[in-house]
């Protein structure tokens, strides 16, 4: 009958898609049912390749959001950092494409909440609840300026749900009466502030440091500039036409903000910097690995370093030195 098939096809199109086999052609295909219930087949490229499974995983995400639209009060609270950990791939990007951080410490927020209540229905989820999870995360050690930064992404996370329709956004509103903890008014560990480096501690690495890396670390000395600007220094960002020199980074912490970044380098800087703009090209980074002392032939390493490389750098000179490790 009419209502037979329009109920199986409401069941069908509520069927998780799966990542099927082609074996003739070889290929990966799932099946998904369109708004009608509709059967459609979208082949998803040789099977079992990165291509086909991220492919897959695209269209299973689209799935997922669906649903969650189809029936809101189902969701619990993992089903909405799931969908929402999509979005954050997608909008905490850099520039160049590349992820920022705040995703994977997202998703570390995601299994500290799925810990606390992981099948608790998201329409459920109110202020109290939040207070109590605030709570443990004290009673487990975590520093209180942490868990003020995790409450502000639970809340962001919510705030996405109810504009996308999957709460309600009375849920929101009333977690935005939960307030951060304030210093010596919780159980929360407080953290030391982070004071200056001793310049004789900066001073003691310098002979087991590469030379870049040592020009780095006297950059970052004369100017304060951040790691990641840097490591990521051109000619062609340098304005070199005054007394005082103008550098502009291609990318900076604030730069999804539209604020502009310039730094000005003084006599000081632009000494350390003169050998190594005499020898690059405009469109070269400044300080490379690849001219490191005693690099191995077999060992790959990039045009630049990475902030990550500068700070495993500065680590090892530490302990060579036989000082407290800084960065």
């Amino acid at each position: 009958s009419v209502a037979t098939l329009v109920t199986w096809r409401a069941l069908m199109k509520r069927k998780r898609p799966s990542y099927l086999h082609h074996k003739q052609r070889n290929l990966a295909y799932t099946r998904i049912y369109n708004a009608d219930g509709k059967r459609q087949t979208i082949y998803l490229g040789e099977y079992n390749s990165p291509e086909s499974h991220d492919a897959f995983h695209e269209i299973l995400e689209d799935w997922r959001q669906s649903q969650a639209r189809e029936s809101p009060e189902q969701l619990t609270l993992t089903d909405v950092g799931r969908l929402y950990l999509q979005h954050a791939r997608q909008y905490y990007r850099k520039p160049d494409g590349r992820q920022t951080s705040e995703v994977a410490c997202f998703r570390a927020v995601l299994n500290l909440l799925e810990e606390h209540a992981e099948d608790c229905p998201a329409s459920q989820f109110d202020a109290l609840q939040l207070d109590d999870w605030l709570r443990k995360l004290a009673e487990a050690g975590y520093a209180r300026t942490t868990i003020n930064k995790n409450l502000g992404r639970i809340k962001r996370m919510f705030k996405w749900a109810a504009r996308q329709k999957l709460i309600r956004p009375a849920i929101y509103q009333e977690l935005l009466l939960v307030d951060g903890l304030r210093a010596g008014r919780s159980p929360a560990r407080e953290t030391a502030p982070v004071t200056p480096v001793p310049l004789e501690h900066v001073n003691a690495i310098q002979s087991h440091l590469p030379p870049a890396v040592w020009a780095m670390v006297k950059i970052q000395l004369y100017t304060g500039m951040r790691p990641g600007e840097v490591v990521r220094m051109r000619g062609a960002d340098i304005d070199r036409s005054g007394d005082i020199w103008m550098y502009q980074p291609v990318e900076h912490k604030t730069q999804h903000h539209g604020r502009s970044r310039v730094v000005p380098l003084g006599d000081r800087a632009q000494k350390v910097l003169q050998p190594y703009l005499e020898r690059k090209a405009s469109n070269q980074y400044l300080f490379s690995p690849c001219e490191a002392p005693h690099v191995p032939a077999n060992r790959k390493v990039g045009e630049k370093y990475s902030v990550d490389s500068y700070r495993r750098c500065i680590q090892r000179a530490c302990e060579h030195a036989d000082i407290a490790t800084w960065s």
